[in-house]
């Protein structure tokens, strides 16, 4: 009895997915930046109610570290629960959410080897970088 049940639950859930429409959480683009000598990874997500060509003003969420497996889906997720209830908490918003490729050169204002606690570290070698990655924020 219990294995039918399953079976039923499972052809159901089966054929409601096979109607219905594509989900789509983001979309990834690539930008050459002149700031950063480089070309940097980033989604977008639109809200549902998004138009071509539509005269609606919306928010712009600027997500770090956007790694498209975590923080972006979590995030997009979130953004639409909260924006789609029948009282929403927030209003709708485009999330943009950047792929961080050298994160402490991205959020450090300056150069240095020397750590929390006084310690040389090579690892810091590549510092310094948070006015230009700003720059290419703008």
């Amino acid at each position: 009895m219990k294995s039918k049940l399953i079976a039923i639950l499972i052809t159901a859930v089966w054929s409601l997915t096979a109607q219905s429409k594509e989900l789509t959480i983001g979309e990834r683009k690539v930008i050459a930046s002149q700031t950063l000598e480089e070309k940097r990874e980033y989604w977008i997500s639109l809200p549902t109610s998004f138009k071509e060509g539509g005269y609606k003003d919306y928010p712009v969420l600027y997500l770090l570290d956007a790694d498209f497996n975590s923080f972006f889906h979590v995030f997009t997720g979130m953004v639409r629960q909260l924006s789609s209830d029948a009282t929403p908490v927030i209003p709708e918003m485009i999330v943009v959410g950047i792929v961080s490729q050298e994160r402490v050169r991205d959020s450090s204002p300056t150069r240095s080897l020397i750590e929390y606690g006084g310690r040389k570290n090579q690892a810091l070698s590549n510092t310094g970088g948070a006015d230009q990655f700003l720059e290419f924020l703008r």
